[in-house]
């Protein structure tokens, strides 16, 4: 799809429902602990105590075996080493800071008709990570206060290897800086109804994350997950919200602003573009194992040339968490619709096109002991016909991970390809409006995708997991620079008839997890093979080939 795509939205309704350290913003209701007098300030830098001796920590339910191997005063869930806390009060400052590094390789294979290849050759992708959180727990007897701050200072990706072919290649995107939270947030307390106002740059999630995605939700032990998330949708943010402790419930407004310019941002606003978004959203079952609830919102996004998007999302959100005899069960779903109508990929005929979209997920993960799996749907529409005048291509938040290669790599180097394609005058004469936006940046899109999983921990810390990704194209999978040479007939970037079997690929990786005095460290290596199917068929029936590559990561908190 040109124009418009799901991640068109970014918010922030819900503040995470278990507190790791400290109060927890707007769902907050006060930690119990009774303010003393004199209470003085400790530093924990070098006394770690158990979350059991400590009011102001709240941790998940210990895992057997642990989710980190734990030596010298460590904890399987880590907390920030630099911390300071006032023993009763729940006054608290912390100094997280993380450092991660990945290196990926991926095999050649054909980006467009003439059979020219995209050599990957290797990237690294860092990222240094400093913050600072204040949070005043119980200090002052009317409100909690809660400040953040948060700072990618080196993120990106160098390598790739896209050379003439083009830009907005996978991992191709270059290194630099992002501010992801500087913002403060007010809440009352000790009513049964509280308010909460925040204003500052805050990070955005949204249920699953297919439409907004924090880009901090990435791979935990038991998952089964292949993640690795960076960036995440940043917004400049009012809100305003009430929080109803006997219904458990949570209400907000938002008006989030994101321009580059601003340091906010987000996987669809391109460089000259700025957008508007004011949005609500109501949650029911805040801090219970067991929630859901609606999200909407209406953007206005224009890009350098005047060109507009008008959207408007519905989005619902929910998971339950079960206890079946020994088996713990967790079961997440989302549902996504976008309407409106742009002004980006228009065509002639057409200079206003509709956005009609639609995107579901839904992830079940299960396990017991040293055993579990884990199962994930995911359906994003797909657009069979760029020069009509409809837009109906669903773009999954590109950190909203299915497998390594089918997404990651294929689709969006053919796409990247593509886009540039379509934009040489030298082939096309005058480009399209928007046709910077064909490259899919790494969303999944126009796919019905299966992805079973199964994960196994043998000892403390170490996670092995796999399982094959079956993915299908409810559409025809084109490429929209051939489908236009070809008069409108459906042709992939092969050239080929555009099929609908995207392909099975193999994925299996492990990760060990070390916690050393609240010094965590990760280290990861994953590696997936891609059978491709009839949607990458050239012109002549020969096929793409396999597409097989790898990762390795290492990442250091504290």
């Amino acid at each position: 799809m040109v124009g418009t795509s799901a991640t068109v939205y970014a918010q922030d309704a819900a503040p995470k429902a278990t507190a790791t350290h400290g109060s927890n913003s707007a769902a907050d209701y006060g930690h119990g602990a009774s303010q003393q007098a004199g209470a003085r300030v400790r530093w924990l830098a070098h006394q770690p105590r158990p979350a059991a001796d400590d009011p102001c920590v709240v941790e998940p339910p210990a895992m057997n075996p642990a989710a980190a191997r734990v030596v010298s005063g460590g904890h399987q869930y880590q907390r920030p080493k630099l911390r300071w806390s006032l023993d009763s009060p729940c006054l608290q400052l912390s100094l997280p800071l993380s450092a991660t590094i990945r290196g990926d390789v991926v095999n050649s294979y054909a980006v467009d008709a003439d059979r020219n290849v995209y050599a990957h050759g290797g990237s690294v992708s860092p990222q240094l990570r400093v913050g600072a959180i204040l949070d005043s727990g119980r200090f002052f007897d009317d409100v909690v206060l809660h400040v953040e701050y948060e700072h990618d200072l080196l993120t990106g990706a160098t390598g790739g290897g896209a050379g003439t072919l083009g830009t907005a290649f996978p991992d191709a995107q270059g290194l630099r800086h992002e501010l992801r939270k500087a913002y403060v947030r007010i809440t009352t307390r000790d009513a049964p109804a509280a308010a909460t106002m925040a204003f500052g740059y805050q990070t955005s999630h949204w249920g699953l994350g297919l439409v907004a995605n924090d880009g901090a939700h990435g791979w935990t032990p038991g998952s089964g997950r292949f993640s690795d998330p960076r960036s995440g949708d940043r917004v400049l943010r009012m809100q305003i919200g009430l929080i109803s402790k006997p219904l458990a419930m949570l209400a907000v407004v938002n008006a989030d602003f994101l321009d580059q310019d601003l340091l906010s941002d987000d996987d669809v606003l391109l460089a000259g573009d700025s957008a508007a978004q004011f949005s609500g959203a109501l949650l029911f079952g805040v801090r219970q194992p067991s929630q859901g609830g609606i999200y909407v919102a209406y953007r206005k996004q224009q890009d350098v040339r005047g060109n507009t998007i008008h959207a408007l999302a519905i989005d619902v959100a929910g998971k339950a968490s079960l206890k079946i005899d020994n088996v713990d069960v967790l079961v997440e779903g989302e549902f996504a619709f976008i309407t409106g109508d742009t002004q980006l990929g228009a065509s002639p005929a057409f200079p206003n096109q509709s956005i009609q979209q639609l995107g579901a997920a839904l992830r079940a993960t299960a396990g017991v002991g040293k055993i579990g799996g884990a199962f994930d749907f995911l359906f994003a529409s797909g657009d069979r016909n760029p020069d009509d005048g409809a837009q109906n291509g669903f773009r999954v938040d590109p950190n909203y991970e299915m497998g390594l290669m089918l997404f990651r790599q294929v689709m969006a180097a053919q796409t990247a390809r593509g886009g540039f394609r379509a934009a040489d005058p030298t082939l096309v004469g005058v480009p399209a409006a928007g046709v910077e936006r064909i490259a899919t940046r790494q969303s999944p899109t126009n796919t019905v995708s299966l992805f079973p999983r199964v994960w196994w921990r043998p000892s403390d810390g170490f996670d092995v997991y796999g399982g094959p990704l079956f993915a299908f194209a409810p559409v025809d999978q084109i490429d929209a620079f051939n489908t236009r040479i070809a008069g409108g007939q459906s042709r992939n970037a092969l050239n080929g008839t555009a099929g609908q079997y995207l392909g099975t690929e193999l994925d299996l990786g492990s990760r060990y997890r070390l916690n050393v005095a609240d010094v965590e460290g990760t280290l990861g290596v994953e590696g997936g093979v891609l059978f491709p199917g009839s949607a990458f068929e050239g012109a002549q029936g020969e096929g793409l080939g396999a597409v097989y590559g790898g990762r390795a990561k290492l990442a250091i908190k504290l």
